[in-house]
């Protein structure tokens, strides 16, 4: 059996602008003593190590991030002069607001700004005007302006597969919305279109 010691205890009441004497009292309550696990604090040096760990590492993010930036924007850049190039260098036939760049080889027709890419002679006069109507709308409706949008959304979050996500399902939509403004035309002949 644990007998209790006297403890003396100094207890100083609250004080209000006053000083007021500490008192003294004796008290009746055994101490027990127990043995609490202690958590042993962290030594600076452990913390340091820690911050310098998190610091190396952001550093390092930072560096990955800023490659890829610059990597995917000179990738924009350069399309973008490609394009610049092919205008300069292929014929330019002006119709209305529209600038039609007659290209050579087999590539896809496309647009930008108020120019239209395509080769003439890989298609037939029908199919040739159908395309240019296609891109027509493309061109009305500025889809360019999404389009480059969209590549600096996802030049500056190279990382993020939801940008390049929504790039690839934006080029459908346009494309929708495209067909739709040209069924929705009475002038074409939606059953000859190919």
């Amino acid at each position: 059996m644990v007998t209790p010691k006297p403890v003396e205890l100094s207890v100083q009441a609250p004080s209000f602008g006053k000083s007021a004497p500490a008192v003294a009292q004796t008290s009746t309550h055994a101490i027990v003593e127990t043995s609490i696990p202690a958590v042993a604090p962290k030594s600076p040096v452990t913390v340091a190590v820690a911050q310098q760990t998190y610091a190396l590492l952001m550093q390092w993010l930072w560096y990955i991030y800023v490659t890829g930036l610059f990597v995917f924007g000179l990738h924009l850049l350069l399309q973008l002069l490609v394009l610049f190039y092919q205008i300069q260098t292929h014929p330019v036939r002006k119709e209305g607001r529209y600038r039609i760049v007659e290209m050579s080889g087999n590539r896809a027709p496309c647009s930008f700004g108020p120019y239209i890419f395509v080769n003439p002679s890989l298609y037939d006069e029908e199919t040739y005007y159908q395309i240019l109507s296609h891109e027509k709308i493309h061109v009305a409706q500025s889809h360019s302006l999404d389009i480059l949008l969209a590549e600096m959304g996802k030049v500056i979050q190279w990382f993020n597969p939801f940008a390049w996500m929504y790039r690839k399902a934006m080029d459908a939509n346009l494309e929708f919305l495209t067909v739709a403004s040209i069924v929705r035309n009475p002038t074409i002949n939606v059953v000859q279109w190919p």
